[in-house]
């Protein structure tokens, strides 16, 4: 809360404490008016670059994607690291986490034989391959996502539940395998890469992609406070500003959006934002989460927001 508003950061992921969204040292610069610390950020040429043209627009072409991974036969006979690609949405929201590396980094170590695993198993076949869940394999589940072939292993299921990789596909080349996934969990190939992007691929023309949201409408329009709020989160992934109007309700004033939340939710085919979509709402003092906060001005933090019971309420405020 402050004096004339409420300022509500939130995040995708369900966390246990204000400080898995707001870190001690932020809430902290807050309170005493002080300049609010950034985290710092990774190292751009480590986490997006060593990629080839065709693996990044198989990336940028997909809904879903955010990674990318070449795999090239190398003259020992095996499928080795070659480049891989992560888009800047990827990169932020991984570092908001506070994880380390990426699961394209953690890759680079890893090589297979023809018929070996999933990479190899696509490029011995060439065949696509489709898995649903990198994190939970069977044969069972491998035999129905393979185009055509048998039980192979995933030797990087550990990895993809460290970095939340759930779906992906394995696109076979005359030299080597294309690797894309997503942190989703989808039903088909489709749902990480189009139909049109595919085809493209397959008759080597020119692969399309998907348009952009207006940056105007979804990063502006939010207070210097607010964003540094966000950005100072470790893992806030929106910001809305609601002010107390001559009314007397709170209203929507502005928000933020990070670039990388921008670009996941246009990956993902979602129409706005929760941010855009929230501002038709206003709240008396005392009604509501936001109006709750204002009358109250404690600060409440609440686990998920999907779920909500006047008991997690209760609990949760301070």
């Amino acid at each position: 809360p402050t004096a004339k508003g409420v300022l509500e950061v939130g995040s995708t992921d369900k966390v246990v404490s204000a400080s898995g969204i707001v870190p001690e040292a932020v809430l902290t610069a807050m309170q005493n008016g002080s300049e609010i610390p950034l985290p710092k950020r990774m190292s751009e040429n480590l986490i997006t670059t060593s990629c080839s043209i065709k693996l990044r627009e198989l990336v940028e072409g997909s809904t879903g994607g955010c990674y990318g991974i070449e795999w090239a036969l190398s003259e020992a006979g095996r499928l080795e690291y070659k480049g891989h690609y992560n888009p800047q949405w990827r990169v932020e929201g991984v570092q908001k986490k506070g994880l380390k590396g990426l699961y394209t980094t953690e890759s680079a170590s890893h090589s297979f034989m023809p018929g070996e695993g999933l990479v190899g198993k696509a490029f011995s076949d060439q065949k696509m391959l489709l898995v649903l869940d990198l994190q939970v394999l069977s044969e069972a589940a491998v035999q129905d996502a393979m185009f055509g072939g048998d039980h192979v292993e995933f030797k990087r299921a550990d990895l993809a539940e460290a970095f939340g990789i759930h779906s992906a596909i394995f696109v076979p080349t005359a030299k080597g395998v294309l690797e894309v996934g997503s942190t989703d969990k989808v039903v088909s190939a489709s749902g990480i890469v189009p139909e049109a992007v595919l085809t493209a691929m397959q008759n080597g023309s020119e692969i399309p992609l998907p348009k952009r949201m207006s940056e105007n409408l979804i990063t502006t329009s939010c207070s210097i406070k607010l964003r540094e709020l966000v950005e100072g989160s470790t893992g806030g992934c929106y910001g809305i500003e609601w002010a107390l109007s001559e009314a007397g309700r709170l209203e929507y004033k502005g928000h933020y959006n990070p670039q990388w939340r921008v670009e996941g939710v246009q990956k993902k085919g979602l129409k706005g934002l929760y941010t855009t979509e929230s501002a038709s709402h206003s709240f008396m003092p005392g009604e509501g989460l936001v109006g709750k906060v204002f009358s109250d001005q404690k600060m409440l933090f609440v686990q998920d927001l999907q779920v909500m019971s006047e008991e997690a309420v209760q609990d949760a405020m301070f």
